[in-house]
């Protein structure tokens, strides 16, 4: 079988056309789309072959069918799903030692009109059934009911409806009620040091928030910004205000901005005049974006605490990931002296909303959030995906200085949706083969 990426004619889709198939897990992958290969049909392996599918295979197909089943995709034809993988990686798993493509998926229609149904099914129920609704969102929320998805999966709202109006109103003003509390004069004598240090640098920062998108150039967005950083960093003082945070809190801004404006195209709320909204929905949004945020951030605190032991811890597991997928762009980075603290550290820090279009983001946070085993973990694998993605061009780079411009700035300003469900599935079958089998990440031993 020979495997492609569709619609992009370039010279490293080419070369992954071209390369012979490894190894394939056979499973209904309704939920990342039909598998294309450009008129080539799928051959089955022969019995010997299969005979020899390792232990650890068969464990990650189970896996993804299972995880289909739990989706309630319906059952459709087989289709092969290919890992892009280096030697090294057939090394580590031992997978007939063949290099192997890239995954061949195409995106799920999130605004789809039955996807839309069973969204406003699962939302209209009494009480909403949490896990289902994660794995509904896992492949993407339909825009117009991304706001309250999001703020059921963050715990921010109860799952029973008849709760749910009260609870909202009674957190929005305890919120409106903090603000005044907490966002003082700061130049006043009620002030301390800690305080005005942590205003000056939020004040420092918002102005460079996503410069790109008029929105939030708006002056009072960035106040608003301000209030909800400040008033976040005053209650958790063990870490206060980390650069990053910033960027952090924008996808939920831009997510019920889009509820507010009924709109299913977040670029539309972009260029949307912040004066057209009423000064009690802002506060509400501000609101809604304070508490989602410290949901978001109470499953990532030690991304800011001292010294930020989650994101070093996460920079360690993306070195041994990345050892094991691609050995061949790992010693290149190696060789010219690029550690990948140097430019993944941002990608840990912020989520990668640096690197990647904010209205994509947002789809990609629809899988984090639904993730149960928290962003953190399943983000790893995001970025060992990411970084993969650019084996080729970065292969080509031979001095120190130029992969760093490139990986500061990586090309993903023309990005669209089916990129970012390619770099999600990639992830996906890169967790399911070495989050339960970390054994596969250690070096094997030299004879």
């Amino acid at each position: 079988v020979k495997g492609g990426d569709k619609g992009k004619p370039s010279d490293r889709s080419a070369t992954r056309r071209d390369r012979d198939l490894s190894w394939s897990l056979v499973a209904p992958l309704e939920a990342f789309g039909p598998f294309e290969t450009e008129g080539e049909k799928a051959t089955n392996h022969s019995s010997e072959e299969r005979e020899t599918q390792t232990a650890e295979e068969a464990t990650v197909s189970a896996k993804i069918v299972q995880h289909n089943k739990e989706e309630g995709f319906e059952h459709g034809e087989e289709v092969l799903v290919d890992i892009d993988s280096s030697e090294s990686m057939d090394n580590q798993i031992r997978l007939n030692a063949r290099p192997a493509p890239a995954i061949c998926v195409r995106k799920t229609n999130v605004d789809s009109k039955r996807r839309i149904a069973k969204f406003e099914e699962l939302l209209g129920e009494e009480n909403v059934d949490l896990d289902a609704l994660r794995r509904l969102s896992w492949s993407g929320i339909p825009a117009l009911h991304r706001a309250a998805a999001w703020r059921l999966m963050l715990g921010y709202v109860p799952t029973n409806s008849g709760r749910r109006g009260a609870a909202l109103a009674r957190k929005r003003s305890e919120y409106m009620q903090s603000v005044p509390r907490n966002f003082k004069e700061i130049d006043s004598e009620e002030s301390d040091s800690f305080e005005r240090t942590v205003y000056r640098q939020i004040h420092i920062d918002i102005p460079r928030t996503n410069p790109t998108c008029k929105i939030f150039q708006d002056e009072g967005i960035q106040r608003s910004l301000e209030r909800v950083l400040y008033v976040w960093a005053i209650r958790h003082p063990a870490s206060g205000y980390v650069q990053g945070m910033n960027d952090l809190l924008t996808p939920f801004y831009v997510v019920f901005l889009a509820e507010h404006f009924a709109v299913d195209n977040l670029e539309d709320v972009y260029a949307m005049k912040v004066a057209e909204v009423s000064p009690s929905a802002l506060n509400e949004i501000e609101a809604d974006s304070y508490w989602c945020l410290t949901k978001l951030l109470d499953g990532i605190q030690d991304h800011y605490t001292f010294a930020q032991p989650g994101i070093q811890k996460m920079l360690v597991k993306l070195g041994e990931l990345m050892s094991c997928i691609d050995s061949r762009l790992t010693k290149h980075l190696e060789f010219h002296s690029t550690l990948l603290i140097q430019f993944a550290f941002r990608w840990m820090n912020c989520l990668l909303m640096r690197e990647i279009p904010l209205h994509l983001v947002t789809r990609m946070w629809d899988t984090y959030i639904a993730e149960e085993s928290g962003i953190s973990d399943f983000h790893v694998y995001v970025c060992a995906a990411f970084l993969v993605q650019w084996t080729e061009e970065i292969l080509e780079l031979h001095d120190f200085q130029s992969i760093m411009i490139f990986l500061q700035k990586p090309p993903t300003a023309g990005w669209m949706n089916d990129d970012i469900e390619l770099l999600l599935s990639k992830a996906y079958l890169y967790k399911e083969l070495f989050h339960a089998a970390p054994s596969h990440l250690k070096k094997p031993e030299s004879t």
